[in-house]
Order: C-alpha cells, then sequence, then structure tokens
C-alpha cells in the first residue's frame, strides 16, 4: 500500500504539505511511516533547513548533522583552518547537505552563533569567524543548485556586515550563482554588497 504512489508523486504530495503552515510537522510524521516515506520525505525536509529549525537544540544538531555530512577532505580542510571536527560521527543515512535548495543565510549564521553561545548571550568569538567562510566555501564546492537565498540583517547580535560580505566572495559565487529568487530583509549592508550581490546572482527572475 505503501509503494501505491511512485516517488514523483509521493514526493509532490509532500511538498504541497510542506508548502502548508504546518505541513512540516505533518512531514516529521510521515519519516516515520516506512522506508518508502522517510526516503521521499527528507530532502523535502532538509530542502530549507535554517527556516525551519529555530531553537537552540535544534539549531546544534543541525551543525552537527551537516558536519556528520562532511566527506574526509571537507573534514580535513576545516581542521587546517584550526576547526576542531569530533573524530567519531556516525554516518548519517543520508547526505543532508545535498538537499539543500534554500539558504536562510540568518539561519545559517545563527546556527553557527550558537556554537559560541553562553548563557544565553551571544559572543562573536575566532571560532565563528573562521567556521561561517570555511563552511560556505565547503557549500560552494558542492554540487548543489540553490533556488532562493534569504538575507536579512536584525539588529539582535549587533552591526558585522562583515557577514554579508562573506557570501559574496568570489569564493563562494558557485553557491549563490544559481539562485533564483533572493529576499532582502536588512538593516544596515556595506555599500559593496548589493552590487557585488546584482553581479553574482544573474538568474533571478522577477
Amino acid at each position: 500500500m505503501s509503494e501505491l504512489f511512485s516517488p514523483e508523486i509521493l514526493s509532490e504530495i509532500f511538498k504541497f504539505l510542506y508548502a502548508k503552515e504546518e505541513g512540516k510537522i505533518n512531514l516529521f510524521n510521515c519519516v516515520l511511516v516506512n522506508r518508502y516515506w522517510c526516503r521521499t520525505t527528507i530532502p523535502i525536509l532538509w530542502l530549507d533547513p535554517f527556516s525551519f529549525f529555530d531553537n537552540k537544540m535544534s539549531l546544534d544538531g543541525l551543525i552537527s548533522t551537516y558536519m556528520a555530512c562532511l566527506t574526509k577532505k571537507e573534514r580535513r580542510s576545516l581542521e587546517k583552518k584550526g576547526i576542531e571536527v569530533p573524530k567519531k560521527v556516525k554516518s548519517p543515512s543520508f547526505d543532508y547537505i545535498s538537499f539543500l535548495k534554500n539558504l536562510n543565510y540568518d539561519g545559517l549564521i545563527s546556527s553557527l552563533f550558537h556554537l559560541g553561545c553562553n548563557d544565553g548571550v551571544y559572543k562573536k568569538n575566532d571560532l565563528f569567524g573562521i567556521m561561517l567562510p570555511a563552511l560556505l566555501e565547503i557549500l560552494a564546492k558542492r554540487d548543489l543548485v540553490l533556488q532562493s537565498l534569504e538575507l536579512k540583517n536584525h539588529d539582535r547580535r549587533g552591526d558585522w556586515d562583515n557577514e554579508f560580505m562573506h557570501i559574496v566572495d568570489q569564493k563562494i559565487r558557485p553557491l549563490i550563482k544559481p539562485v533564483k529568487k533572493i529576499y532582502l530583509d536588512c538593516n544596515v549592508l556595506d555599500a559593496r554588497f548589493l552590487p557585488l550581490l546584482i553581479e553574482q546572482c544573474q538568474s533571478v527572475v522577477s
């Protein structure tokens, strides 16, 4: 009965549920039905992970999951930059990174901040300054085809325009080049940012 629908049809049904306000919660339940539903649901749930997970425990788990998906070469690249990567990590059932289609940049930054969060206080530290561009470089070297990019710069962590300059670095261009939609909601931006973003995201449609 579970394979009554083809993967393509089942995927479209799950995408329809995902678009609903309560759909993501329902999809988590679908993961538990059987392996067939799980294989179809997981790629949809991980299309836009940095928008969905919004509490510290989830954010910590999200980064841990991404770290577990790194290849040996990617892990070595982080270690060379002084980033400690857990040695004993159970290989995940899926390559969750490969499912990324929509990047909520503020959510990515928030998740990395939680690595150095003490007593609920965010502190800009050396780990964040190294980890953010390093992780972006890894994503840029993957064969990801981003569909949308969400950029926010709210003032809860202060005025850090350098965060935005990382995403338009030439090394990151392969990651954002395919983007067709950009959501911009910023208080302050470096004057260089928008021209660079426009230059690199030539596939954006109105």
